[in-house]
């Protein structure tokens, strides 16, 4: 098998503790544990702390760079001036090892959906010719695309001020455009499930898609054992914000405890001050305070705070491929979550209940009697443990690595 040098293009938060916020960095650290089995080696252009900060055993070069601005990378308009930063920085680093080293047989980006990534691969791509490939994980930006004025209203409706909400709106717009066309230039783009593919083309994407999905480590998930009663009723893990449903979690946790006055939620996953303050009022105000728990980001914790609970709700909006279901299914919780595409694409089993967008008292009704029937809740773990054992990294592994050498071979670069 011939050697491949891949130079990948990785932001990610400055704090070590959220480095694993998204699900690009996710499946990138699962491609590094298997590069060696491929041939690949891959060199990262990343900001500090690096991946291997996270596991020493993680194989790969590291080209390392400072944020000057990481402390304020929650707020708006830092993080944007951090990420125009980290795209010139990016470049420069880039076309700077192409040029010295004349060794690298493919640019690529984990997180394709993130302009900062994006564009520092594609201009780096343009000087040097090396081929370029994109991981998409979501959207263009990240953002739904539902026009101006109905993100706006979104926004603002999720706790956001006036000036904050509009500008983010723009600024989904604005780099929503933009990078359609850099996809666009390319020959061949990875998405992580079909419905992304759809939605990609909905937005202009002309070029080919080739799907493949997440996996999920059985192995890890099943490497902690719980035997005690649970703690929590019911689990969110992911990224607090308004598209993944943080603030209609508490509103259904609301009606849920007017029928189960000591049900327990948990709540774990990153966010920035504003939305953890916003997240903290509305448990004051609803009278929640000993019936949701609010943690930052889990690592290590996070297999026996799942085992701990007795399910998953998962009332995200807008997803491509979400690994968090995944590796509650793994931990043999059943999940209660929103029908929307991905859900129906990719966890299509019996475990996973499906309620209508946006509809609380069907899914306060259904996370209800979930709790009420402890038989229900372990036929359904074991039926999701089963079914979720297809979700193999290995295959990923195997699979982009092929695309690899297929975008490194095509002839019109």
């Amino acid at each position: 098998m011939t050697k491949l040098r891949v130079l990948v293009f990785m932001w990610h938060l400055s704090s070590k503790q959220n480095i694993m916020s998204t699900g690009g960095v996710k499946r990138f650290i699962e491609m590094i544990r298997r590069a060696k089995s491929y041939g690949i080696e891959y060199t990262v252009i990343e900001n500090i702390p690096p991946l291997s900060d996270l596991d020493a055993e993680l194989n790969y070069e590291s080209v390392k760079f400072h944020l000057p601005l990481n402390k304020y990378e929650e707020l708006i308009f830092f993080r944007l001036l951090t990420w125009i930063y980290t795209t010139v920085k990016m470049t420069l680093l880039g076309i700077s090892l192409c040029k010295r080293r004349r060794q690298f047989d493919l640019i690529m980006t984990p997180d394709g959906e993130l302009f900062c990534m994006a564009l520092s691969s594609f201009f780096t791509h343009l000087v040097t010719r090396v081929p370029l490939l994109f991981v998409v994980q979501a959207v263009p930006s990240g953002i739904p695309s539902e026009g101006i004025l109905q993100e706006y209203s979104r926004y603002k409706m999720s706790d956001f001020g006036k000036i904050p909400a509009l500008s983010i709106s723009i600024y989904a717009h604005i780099i929503r455009t933009i990078l359609v066309r850099v996809y666009n230039a390319v020959p061949l783009i990875i998405a992580v499930s079909k419905s992304l593919e759809n939605q990609l083309k909905t937005y202009g994407v002309k070029t080919n898609v080739r799907v493949i999905g997440n996996g999920v480590d059985l192995k890890f998930f099943g490497s902690t054992t719980y035997e005690g009663e649970k703690e929590y009723d019911a689990i969110f893990i992911g990224r607090y914000s308004p598209e993944k449903g943080i603030f209609n979690l508490i509103n259904v946790w609301k009606k849920v405890t007017s029928y189960l006055p000591d049900a327990i939620l948990l709540l774990a996953g990153y966010s920035t001050r504003k939305v953890s303050k916003a997240i903290n009022e509305k448990i004051k105000e609803y009278g929640l305070n000993e019936n949701v728990i609010v943690r930052g980001v889990v690592l290590r914790e996070k297999v026996l705070l799942l085992k701990k609970s007795k399910l998953f709700l998962f009332l995200s909006e807008q997803e491509a491929a979400p690994l968090a279901p995944a590796e509650a299914l793994a931990c043999g919780l059943p999940i209660i979550c929103y029908d929307i595409p991905p859900m129906r694409e990719l966890y299509n089993c019996d475990s996973v209940i499906r309620c209508k967008i946006g509809d609380i008292c069907e899914i306060s009704n259904k996370t209800r009697e979930l709790l009420s029937n402890e038989f229900k809740r372990r036929r359904l773990g074991r039926l999701g443990r089963k079914f979720v054992s297809k979700f193999n990294w290995e295959t990923v592994a195997e699979e982009e690595a092929q695309i690899y050498r297929h975008v490194c071979a095509w002839k019109k670069w």
